[in-house]
């Protein structure tokens, strides 16, 4: 059954969507590969991959601080910046070593 979008609703529709489509498959894709390749531990993989979703307790304050929580949780910034430190950590590391 396909989705309805009505035409005001602000939902993202036709090309737009299958693109932010893709990118969230990339972005579930693309890391889960470089955690596998990397050999890491995937019981932190799983910690890290549902960490946000604890923010839904931020309702429990209010509805205004549970989306604000929530929603600053599920951007792609975290992830990001987690990924830059974990890289530099790890080159830091690496070139103590030498």
């Amino acid at each position: 059954m396909p989705d309805v979008i009505h035409e005001n609703s602000g939902a993202a529709t036709g090309g737009v969507r299958n693109l932010m489509r893709f990118e969230g498959f990339a972005l579930l894709i693309g890391p889960t590969l470089y955690y596998f390749l990397m050999g890491a531990p995937w019981q932190t993989y799983a910690l890290l991959f549902f960490a946000p979703d604890l923010t839904l307790l931020g309702y429990l304050a209010g509805p205004r601080i549970g989306a604000l929580l929530y929603n600053a949780a599920h951007t792609t910034v975290g992830p990001i910046l987690l990924a830059m430190a974990g890289l530099l950590l790890r080159s830091r590391r690496w070139a103590s070593s030498r």
